[in-house]
């Protein structure tokens, strides 16, 4: 039986976001890796580990930044990282990172791309972006919202709304009904005139 899993926030080939190779002065927001090569790797390891070629794979946004150093357009890191990955369906939402809806649907790497979906999954309406939502749809009814964008450790929750990125979860795909069991218990809320 197939499963969904959600991600966000891979930034392939992104060196300067690794600790040990990063040109930024203030290294406090770098991922605790030696080398691109090493965060790359065990990025990508952790998802084939997880997700099944059957599976279903969500990305949040920010899957590769291109690679200058790899000598690759990020048209091209696009397509190696993508190569790399062993699940058949990964469906992607844009983010600030990423290359334009139009480019990624002519490259045909992913089964969809959208800059925002409203998921309906099993009884759970489920809206998701690259970005956080201080409202959503269907927020007093239950529903949920999943972003990516913020690089939080912890993850941050806020009611039933969770960041989904690697680097909440040990640099692993959360499985979508792990997450929704998690939020079940947080509180609804009701914020906003539309309650």
């Amino acid at each position: 039986m197939s499963r969904v899993w959600i991600t966000s926030d891979l930034h392939g080939g992104h060196s300067n976001l690794v600790y040990g190779c990063s040109q930024w002065s203030d290294k406090s927001g770098c991922r605790n890796f030696q080398t691109i090569e090493d965060h790359d790797a065990t990025i990508l390891q952790n998802i084939n580990e997880a997700v099944a070629p059957e599976d279903t794979l969500w990305i949040l946004g920010d899957f590769s930044v291109g690679s200058q150093s790899m000598g690759l357009t990020k048209e091209e890191a696009y397509i190696k990282y993508r190569n790399l990955i062993r699940c058949k369906d990964i469906k992607y939402i844009i983010g600030n990172h990423s290359l334009k809806k139009r480019t990624l649907r002519e490259l045909g790497i992913f089964s969809e791309v959208h800059d925002y979906y409203e998921l309906k999954y099993k009884k759970s309406f489920i809206c998701m972006s690259h970005y956080q939502f201080h409202t959503w749809n269907q927020m007093s009814k239950k529903s949920y919202m999943l972003f990516g964008h913020s690089h939080s450790n912890p993850k941050i929750v806020r009611g039933r709304s969770c960041d989904i990125g690697l680097d909440g979860n040990n640099f692993k795909p959360y499985l979508l009904d792990d997450i929704l069991e998690e939020l079940r218990s947080q509180p609804v809320l009701t914020e906003g005139p539309h309650t």
